[in-house]
């Protein structure tokens, strides 16, 4: 995890970092040692902390596909499909299916969704 070199680049003790994501001095060292790992809700904490993203803390380089590429895409410029999106990441996949069954219902009938 780059913890440390990004937190010395923002010009922060372990200290300053730890009382603003709200936790322990001895957190903030476990993470940088790699002897913990923070929780995914601290992670974004320290991101928003440090001004980064959450892969900014990776070594690992992430390759994604084309699909993968085009929804992040979509993701991050359209406000329809991050509405959409974040009310069907915990539904059940027999609701999916429904969904999908609808879309596909509306498609053949030409209906709008606009």
């Amino acid at each position: 995890m780059k913890l440390r070199e990004i937190r010395k680049a923002k010009g922060l003790t372990q200290k300053e970092l730890a009382e603003i994501v709200g936790v322990d001095t001895s957190s903030i060292s476990k993470y940088e040692k790699g002897v913990a790992e923070p929780s995914y809700v601290v992670l974004k904490k320290l991101a928003g902390a440090l001004g980064v993203s959450i892969d900014s803390f990776s070594d690992v380089e992430i390759e994604m596909n084309d699909t993968e590429q085009e929804f992040l895409e979509h993701l991050r410029t359209n406000r329809k499909f991050r509405i959409l999106f974040d009310k069907l990441k915990n539904a059940k996949d027999e609701d999916l299916n429904t969904i999908i069954a609808i879309h596909n219902a509306l498609r053949e009938t030409n209906t709008s969704f606009e």
